[in-house]
């Protein structure tokens, strides 16, 4: 019970820094590359618009341009392709996706056991619908970090994917009815 209280809290505590790093990077003469991912973050934070997403996106790609190495740029450009790929109607769904799988590739190469990697690509195979891979990522993410919400969330997304078999729930008999 305490460890759920306490990461609800760092999770409270997170995004208010992230807002509060993305003011002060804002100010900023000369940004870094976490600069740049945080005002990303922030942007993507105020709300999943077209306009905040592709603002995030900048953002990333600014940090990105800095320190090509940035994990946490990576997973932030993949997640807002995917966003763009399955969450907005556009004409390069394919391309989104496929820059999301790359993105999502080249974090988790950077850092295996890092969960916003793992997650990232879990997520990048969901919309991919390699389902079965999908699900071991998100599972994986969870051994990580049992406190990451998005991972439980959207562990659940492939499962239509899945072979029927593979779909039914434990009280589905497999007799038709």
């Amino acid at each position: 019970m305490q460890d759920e209280i306490v990461a609800r809290l760092a999770n409270q505590l997170s995004t208010a820094l992230i807002a509060q790093e993305a003011r002060r990077a804002a100010k900023s003469p000369n940004p870094d590359s976490m600069d740049h991912y945080f005002q990303g973050t922030a942007w993507y934070e105020k709300s999943v618009s077209r306009d905040n997403v592709t603002r995030a996106r900048r953002c990333f790609e600014r940090a990105l341009a800095l320190d090509p190495d940035n994990v946490d740029a990576l997973v932030g450009l993949g997640f807002m392709d995917a966003t763009f790929g399955i969450g907005f109607h556009s004409d390069d769904r394919e391309i989104r996706l496929a820059s999301a799988e790359t993105s999502a590739k080249r974090a988790l190469s950077l850092a295996s056991t890092t969960r916003s990697a793992t997650s990232s690509w879990a997520r990048s195979m969901s919309i991919l619908t390699r389902a079965e891979e999908s699900i071991a990522e998100f599972e994986r993410a969870i051994a990580l970090d049992r406190n990451l919400a998005l991972a439980h969330a959207w562990i659940g997304l492939p499962k239509p994917f899945l072979p029927a078999e593979e779909n039914r729930s434990p009280r589905q008999s497999s007799a038709p009815p």
